[in-house]
């Protein structure tokens, strides 16, 4: 399926959902952490707040179901979610979970694609809804042009290779931008490892010490 550029939505207007004061904390909250959140622009966060539905889940219930249409996107306030997905028929599998501040819903809309897993809550839930024109009119703005990116370059790490696609939006989600000067150290040989790196510009010179304590400059 094909992504149709946000600009494509001539029609747009603004949706205003009143909210009190800790409605809009929740809110807050609740995408404080959210990669599709962070790059926004003031008027763009407001917007997005604006627009948002409370919905409120009892445990069991399909909150999206696979091969659907996606009409919303979802940010999870409380309760706890399991995801699952059926290959080739196959009976669903069960293949992430998600608990307060994550998200889920987005494929479809940003792809115009058909619901790639199904979503059941495993407790009682309250949900945060965009709508699909809200979506893809201020936050794939935002979001479409680095994912694709990334995605590039998670296609290109051989351990990587192996991973569904659904898998790598995830990661891809999950990558911030980190910005380095020249000769600034970003690891130190002995330290504890608690991060993956992917060089999104520039260059970096990767360098070992022997056991006899003489740097060597690695290709």
């Amino acid at each position: 399926a094909e992504s149709m550029a946000p600009s494509q939505d001539k029609d747009y207007v603004k949706i205003y959902i009143p909210k009190t004061p800790e409605q809009r904390k929740r809110i807050e909250a609740s995408i404080a952490n959210n990669f599709l959140f962070k790059n926004l622009d003031e008027e763009q966060y407001k917007d997005v707040i604006d627009a948002m539905v409370e919905k409120r889940v009892e445990k069991n219930e399909e909150i999206i179901s696979q091969g659907g249409i996606g009409d919303f996107f979802y940010v999870v306030e409380t309760g706890t979610f399991d995801v699952y997905v059926s290959k080739n028929g196959s009976a669903p599998e069960l293949v992430h979970h998600y608990e307060a501040g994550g998200s889920f819903g987005e494929l479809a809309l940003m792809y115009n694609a058909p619901r790639a897993a199904t979503v059941v809550t495993t407790s009682d839930a309250v949900l945060w809804a965009l709508d699909r024109v809200t979506f893809r009119r201020i936050l794939m703005e935002n979001t479409s042009r680095k994912r694709r990116m990334y995605e590039s370059f998670l296609e290109e790490v051989p351990i990587l290779i192996s991973l569904e696609p659904y898998e790598r939006h995830k990661i891809a989600d999950a990558l911030e931008s980190l910005y380095y000067e020249d000769n600034q150290l970003v690891i130190k040989q002995g330290d504890i490892g608690n991060s993956f790196y992917l060089i999104e510009s520039g260059e970096a010179r990767v360098t070992k010490v022997d056991e006899d304590g003489v740097e060597h400059e690695l290709p």
